[in-house]
């Protein structure tokens, strides 16, 4: 599989909600190695019932309860990817 998005490594908060699953799906199609943020199991949603979590490393938490730069930088340390220089929220 070619394409920009296979082999890389890409992490994705709110992995579990509507537009978040179709996210995972569609990144892990095109060859992507998906880290996801899973603050709830919900096993009714459509992430759980599609069999999503089965497809990417999954890590339990909140950005609530840490911060999304502590976060980030705990993900890209344990996962080697590359390094948090810039992080900055697009409303």
């Amino acid at each position: 599989m070619n394409g920009f998005w296979c082999g890389r490594s890409i992490f994705v908060t709110g992995c579990t909600g509507l537009l978040g699953s179709w996210l995972v799906q569609e990144l892990c199609d095109r060859g992507g190695t998906v880290i996801g943020l899973i603050r709830d199991r919900v096993p009714q949603s459509r992430f759980f019932q599609e069999g999503l979590d089965r497809h990417l490393v999954s890590i339990t938490g909140s950005v609530e309860n840490y911060g999304i730069k502590t976060i980030l930088k705990q993900v890209c340390k344990r996962y080697n990817l590359w390094e948090l220089k810039e992080f900055k929220f697009i409303p």
